[in-house]
């Protein structure tokens, strides 16, 4: 038990942290994506972005360009008037040196940090494309696709015409989209559906403020078509830090978008640090930094065999060696770990995302109560360590305390003695999250595994609030009696947060039994809910809703 003077500065402490994080300045920018592009051998003009100030103090932001990004500078102006929040802005020049470049896509990840200011630093993305983009696409017959005629979906004020070697209207131009005063101009492909197997070329000439002419090329198959799940993987990780890998590195998955049965036949890697196995048709990815010297390696690839036409997949990688340092979150990278937006609530299960969290291998929380450090790593929460469910090299899950007031809070990691940066984080009464939806045998149901009319169903959610009796941070939740929750829960399937057409009244709402955080909400599909795929949220008072996810019902 504390005595009155170790308690007295337990609170002297939390006040503290909360003085010195309201005395300092947070960073915002106006956008984190710069996009440019030009045809070969001109140079686009310049781009400017604004950073400002929504906390105290003064905002001195600098931003990091890495040095084999030849083909880009950035500087930073002095602090003027605007008209955002705090009253000065600092503005972000972006100037392009492309006339050598050949054609291609060009991708800088860019950091912008700030002195003592929270929500530093963040990560700005610049993107320049030079020239067209040669389009190739698979399709069977009598498929189609819509590929738009600039490299960023929209193409202002642009006219283009279509011809094809081969003669015939397989390649045609349509407009996309029309909104009010903007037209999206796009290019279809559309084999017809007695084509015959091969290869099909033609060309887009767009007019405009860029002009330019894009060969097309589409392969004409009855084969099955792979798409993959990713089609790049670039990664971050610590000098002598510990490797990715499932389940924090995702596995690739091929789906098909053409005829027949696609098979996965087998999976390879090669280059540095990167492994990969294929378990039943996954490509289950391993990436390890090993005893790499701090640099970047982009000679990794990941080769998917299969039987489809465009087969095989092949997804590079590129691996990024950083020194150890502290521990740095992502900007607005503490999220509801069911919606995954930057709102979470007491009692809520968050995750934090960012770099060198933890320089240990993934450790997971063997029982309860919860643990407050894992893998030398606390998740700070308005300066009170929170239970933690694990913790990895980029991601720790944790519990926001119950006693965090709604508003701001805000969040740390403290690693091995180290502190990182701090962010901020949005605190609501509640944050209504559905994670899965299950029978009462705990099978999936979702739009390809269906429920019927009359079935029970479990809604395994989080943030929804205050539970009686109260359960306290980081314990499971007591069986009996059940932790129910304090305010009206209704599953509505159909209709919105303002008139759910089929309401569904829930036997039981509150906190799994042996379960830190999460919640049951357990109702029945109502009568008259027509068969076929139906949406379903959580509904509470002053139309709070959660997310909605889709049952199929039969």
């Amino acid at each position: 038990m504390k005595t009155p003077l170790t308690a007295w500065l337990g609170v002297w402490c939390v006040m503290m942290f909360s003085a010195a994080a309201s005395a300092a300045p947070i960073l915002r920018l106006l956008n984190s994506v710069v996009t440019v592009e030009a045809p070969v051998g001109a140079t686009p003009a310049s781009q400017t972005l604004l950073a400002f100030n929504i906390g105290d103090g003064t905002l001195s932001p600098a931003v990091s360009v890495p040095a084999a990004i030849t083909w880009l500078a950035v500087t930073v102006g002095a602090p003027q008037a605007c008209g955002y929040p705090g009253g000065t802005c600092n503005t972000i020049q972006f100037t392009f040196n492309t006339a050598s470049l050949p054609a291609g896509t060009y991708t800088a990840s860019l950091t912008v940090s700030a002195p003592n200011a929270i929500d530093s630093p963040q990560v700005l993305i610049a993107t320049l494309q030079i020239g067209p983009v040669p389009v190739n696409r698979y399709l069977n017959p009598g498929a189609s696709a819509v590929v738009p005629l600039s490299s960023y979906s929209i193409c202002y004020m642009c006219s283009a015409s279509a011809s094809t070697a081969s003669g015939g209207g397989w390649l045609s131009i349509v407009l996309a989209s029309a909104e009010t005063f903007s037209y999206a101009t796009a290019m279809r492909l559309a084999p017809p559906a007695n084509m015959a197997p091969g290869t099909y070329t033609g060309n887009v000439a767009v007019f405009g403020p860029v002009a330019e002419n894009i060969p097309v090329t589409m392969q004409v198959t009855t084969l099955p078509i792979a798409v993959p799940s990713a089609t790049q993987i670039t990664l971050q990780l610590a000098e002598d830090g510990p490797a990715a890998t499932y389940p924090f590195l995702p596995y690739i998955s091929l789906s098909n978008s053409g005829m027949g049965t696609l098979q996965v036949t087998g999976v390879s890697a090669s280059g540095t640090g990167v492994t990969a196995y294929n378990d039943q048709g996954l490509a289950i990815v391993t990436v390890d930094p090993g005893s790499l010297a701090p640099g970047t390696y982009t000679d990794g690839l990941v080769t998917i065999q299969c039987n489809a036409a465009n087969c095989p997949i092949q997804v590079p990688v590129s691996l990024e060696i950083d020194p150890q340092g502290p521990p740095t979150i992502n900007y607005q990278g503490a999220v509801d770990n069911a919606t995954f937006s930057p709102t979470g609530s007491p009692g809520d299960v968050m995750i934090v995302k960012g770099q060198q969290l933890s320089l240990t291998p993934p450790q997971y929380a063997s029982g309860t109560p919860l643990p407050t450090t894992l893998g030398g790593a606390s998740v700070l929460v308005d300066g009170v360590a929170t239970p933690l469910y694990y913790s990895s090299l980029g991601q720790i899950a944790f519990q926001v305390p119950a006693a965090t007031s709604p508003g701001t809070a805000f969040v740390q990691v403290l690693r091995d003695g180290e502190y990182g940066n701090m962010i901020t984080a949005n605190i609501a009464q509640y944050a209504p999250g559905i994670v899965v939806v299950t029978d009462t045998s705990y099978n999936v149901v979702d739009a390809t595994h269906p429920a019927t009319v009359g079935e029970t169903l479990v809604f395994w959610a989080l943030g929804l609030g205050p539970t009686n009796p109260v359960t306290a941070d980081g314990a499971a939740a007591q069986s009996s009696p059940p932790a129910s929750v304090t305010v009206p829960v209704t599953v509505a399937f159909g209709g919105n947060e303002f008139g759910p057409q089929y309401p569904s009244t829930p036997s039981f709402a509150g906190l799994s039994p042996g379960s830190v955080g999460l919640y049951q909400v357990i109702a029945t599909v109502p009568t008259g809910v027509p068969k076929g795929n139906a949406s379903a949220f959580l509904l509470l008072p002053n139309y709070l809703s959660s997310n909605t996810v889709t049952i199929a019902v039969q």
